[in-house]
């Protein structure tokens, strides 16, 4: 029998998941909002993120210095990724380069990312200990300290994001680019600069939900390809280029996963996003809050 005790359990749960997934698909929705493009090896640096903390937790278990060391480190990759593929073929192909191109790219470094994983940590499943132990009460529902940590500190970093966005003249430099990229350019907008910076904040995301997420669940090189699909689906349903609807449908995301596992089977839980995404392609292509499609 299903009580309210155990319905208010499986939301807090939901609110959880949706909190990571609303890290993991900012980074992507703010990528494709800047530069038009679906990064296909998302979850895969989401994974990498995840076994960066996994090699820091061997240095400190204090889970904001492993959490500052893995997004630096996945956000100076995600730059370096820009400078060394992406540089190169705008400045030979310019407009004539199509969104296809990065794609097919990003999938061979999705594949590269996964074989350097095997090849640097092995293919074991492998997890990182806790950073806190032990559940605390609120109200009438007893919630780990971890889950406390992830949810507060995903909070923290998309109210960080958010300032950081409509606060500075870098963030708004990225507003302007993700509104009109000519126009911001002739108003003298560096886009080379910006779409770099977004790559990297992109990745730094990512890097943040699988810091969060490792101590949580066990991970393995190929885990992240799910988490591609999901913030996929997430930045569809959503609408793409949209921050809001991305933290709208991961929340939606999160809370329905959460009841699936209780009402149905866990093994239907990654088919939800799909129906949503199915769903909102068919109901409203551009998405919860994203533009009208023209």
């Amino acid at each position: 029998m299903v009580t309210f005790e155990m319905l208010i359990d499986f939301l807090v749960l939901g609110i959880f998941k949706g909190s990571v997934y609303a890290l993991l698909a900012t980074g992507l929705t703010l990528m494709y909002g800047v530069m038009k493009i679906i990064n296909v090896a998302h979850g895969d640096l989401f994974a990498f993120g995840a076994y960066v903390a996994l090699a820091f937790t061997l240095l400190t278990m204090n889970p904001f210095v492993t959490l500052f060391a893995s997004m630096l480190i996945l956000f100076l990759i995600g730059m370096g990724i820009d400078k060394i593929l992406f540089v190169p073929l705008r400045s030979h192909w310019g407009r004539e380069l199509k969104r296809e191109t990065y794609m097919v790219l990003t999938l061979g470094l999705a594949m590269f990312i996964q074989n350097s994983i095997v090849v640097t940590w092995g293919a074991d499943y492998l997890r990182v200990p806790g950073f806190f132990t032990g559940t605390i009460a609120i109200l009438f529902i007893q919630i780990s300290k971890q889950r406390v940590l992830v949810l507060g500190v995903s909070v923290c970093l998309l109210l960080a994001l958010f300032i950081f966005l409509m606060k500075t003249r870098t963030g708004m430099a990225i507003r302007a680019v993700s509104q009109d990229a000519d126009t911001a350019q002739a108003m003298g907008v560096d886009i080379e600069r910006i779409n770099t910076l977004t790559l990297g904040l992109s990745v730094a995301f990512a890097a943040a939900a699988g810091t969060l997420l490792a101590p949580i669940f066990w991970l393995s090189p190929f885990f992240g390809f799910p988490y591609t699909f999901k913030a996929v689906s997430i930045c569809i349903l959503g609408g793409l280029g949209s921050i809001p609807g991305a933290l709208l449908a991961s929340l939606m995301l999160g809370v329905l996963e959460s009841f699936t596992t209780y009402f149905f089977l866990v093994e239907y839980v990654d088919a939800v996003g799909f129906m949503m995404m199915i769903a909102a392609l068919i109901l409203r292509p551009s998405g919860l809050l994203g533009k009208e499609l023209k």
